[in-house]
């Protein structure tokens, strides 16, 4: 991976190990203003596992219709699932239909999503699977690409 990162210019070695060069921490900077840091639930009630990671995704470039695809690729990731929700005047799952389910508070109050912004949580047996997941699915939806 280093050897990657090294060769798109994004990383230099130092003599106390690798440091991110101009490109990288514009990269940095970049991923920063449209994904938050991944945020950890309590939701276990309302999905199948204590490993919740939640995303808030801002001024996505892509919107979600169903979050059929994005959960299906979440669970190629190795996730269990993946719950979208959006938030334009009340915040709302995304591919419900009809049928209105009320998520828990506890996501708008953790979270405190502004109007726009997308929230995706993922879940899986394990917190990394589901943090990585969860990230793949928010760089997919702001079309991040080196």
């Amino acid at each position: 991976m280093l050897k990657t990162l090294n060769s798109k210019n994004l990383t230099k070695p130092t003599t106390r190990g690798q440091a991110l060069t101009k490109k990288g921490k514009d990269i940095v900077d970049t991923i920063n203003t449209h994904i938050s840091y991944p945020r950890e639930l309590n939701i276990s009630t309302f999905t199948r596992h204590k490993n919740n990671i939640a995303y808030i995704i801002k001024n996505p470039k892509k919107s979600i219709t169903t979050g059929i695809k994005e959960r299906d690729s979440a669970v190629r990731l190795g996730a269990s699932g993946l719950i979208a929700l959006t938030r334009k005047n009340s915040l709302e799952l995304i591919g419900t239909g009809k049928t209105k389910i009320t998520p828990p508070k506890i996501i708008k109050e953790t979270l405190k999503p502004k109007k726009n912004n997308i929230i995706i949580i993922t879940f899986a047996p394990k917190k990394s699977t589901s943090e990585l997941a969860g990230l793949a699915i928010a760089l997919d939806l702001v079309e991040f690409k080196l």
